[in-house]
């Protein structure tokens, strides 16, 4: 059967969408003219980072990376940008001496790896590129460590060498793991050490430290705050003391210490010697011999806030002699040796007590 067609229905909307049709064109010739939008900054990564790799870095735990690292740190410096370090394994022969100024990024702790292959040999965070003016006005510190660790395979770590040294403790450093095996610990022997005078800006850091090392943590500064740090297999795991080249503002003082971690360190997990204040919040230690915490009989200021959570071992270790040492809940010592402070007993801090 033959279909009945609308022609006058259709003839009006063929006219119809010819109109629209028009108007479109007209529309697209108007704005034809005006111009697009003006394209934004679009930096790639190559100009915010640079690589050892571009220096001749080869990241095959065999082959010598010490010069490229040198120049890609000193390009870093140098350009202000950030020193990227993929991951992989990288050969270090000798001492990585690094700018104040620089920031150098690996892509994670378990990641990115700088193994030195003889026994000499670390990374020095310097005072290189601060002038008198800066250290003594405390600003424009950007120094930053993250996300790579320092590993001596097979126990090369040298006696009474260091595997990372911090001078004039101000910046930042996260992530970032030192590594020497689990042997017995070798006679002086430090994991990091944070050295110096006294800034008004606090160090912050967050490290994790493990193997045979006489000190996992070695504080010789003031201001400096330990986030969940964790040392383990160490003799002493954190050691608070006054013995820098420059102890002309005394023993070390505002060293806080929050969440850290101790396990198996042999003798104890934060030993306090010649200090003038610490405070230390939270924190747990798991060792079957060594104290929790460990303060000589020169400390003459100490505030412990539920830090002596244990596994066996003494929870603490104090002498008649201390003066001004306060803990949160004097219950938490019920096992191990301890003497009280001066008056022969465990004071519980005053309510709002800050030590300066």
């Amino acid at each position: 059967m033959d279909r009945e067609f609308d022609w006058e229905d259709i003839d009006a909307k063929l006219t119809n969408n010819f109109a629209l049709l028009s108007q479109l064109k007209d529309e697209m010739l108007r704005i034809k003219d005006i111009p697009g939008p003006i394209p934004g900054p679009n930096p790639s990564a190559a100009n915010l980072v640079v690589t050892p790799q571009q220096f001749g870095a080869v990241a095959n735990s065999a082959t010598d990376a010490t010069d490229a690292f040198n120049q890609a740190i000193e390009a870093a410096s140098a350009t202000g940008v950030i020193c990227f370090i993929p991951s992989g394994t990288y050969i270090i022969q000798k001492t990585l001496t690094l700018p104040w100024d620089v920031r150098i990024v690996g892509s994670g702790m378990y990641r990115t790896s700088l193994q030195w292959n003889g026994a000499a040999g670390g990374v020095v965070l310097s005072t290189a590129r601060l002038s008198s003016g800066l250290i003594s006005t405390n600003t424009n510190f950007v120094g930053h460590l993250e996300g790579f660790s320092i590993v001596y395979p097979a126990q090369l770590l040298a006696k009474n060498s260091t595997a990372l040294y911090v001078a004039m403790p101000s910046g930042t450093i996260q992530d970032l793991g030192v590594f020497a095996g689990q042997g017995a610990p070798v006679a002086g022997t430090q994991g990091v050490v944070f050295d110096g005078t006294a800034n008004m800006i606090p160090f912050r850091t967050t490290v994790n430290v493990q193997g045979g090392l006489e000190s996992g943590i070695v504080v010789r500064c003031n201001h400096i705050v330990l986030e969940a740090a964790t040392v383990a297999y160490a003799q002493d795991g954190i050691v608070i003391k006054s013995d820098s080249l420059d102890d002309s503002s005394g023993p070390p003082y505002n060293v806080n210490i929050f969440g850290s971690h101790g396990f198996r360190n042999t003798q104890s997990f934060i030993r306090a010697t010649n200090l003038h204040s610490a405070q230390v919040f939270g924190g747990f230690n798991e060792s079957f011999s060594a104290a929790t915490l460990y303060v000589d009989a020169t400390c003459t200021g100490f505030i412990s806030v539920n830090s002596v959570s244990t596994v066996g071992g003494a929870r603490m270790k104090t002498f008649s002699t201390n003066t001004r040492i306060y803990f949160r809940d004097p219950q938490d010592f019920t096992s191990g040796t301890f003497i009280g402070s001066s008056n022969g007993a465990p004071e519980k801090i005053p309510e709002g007590t800050w030590i300066n």
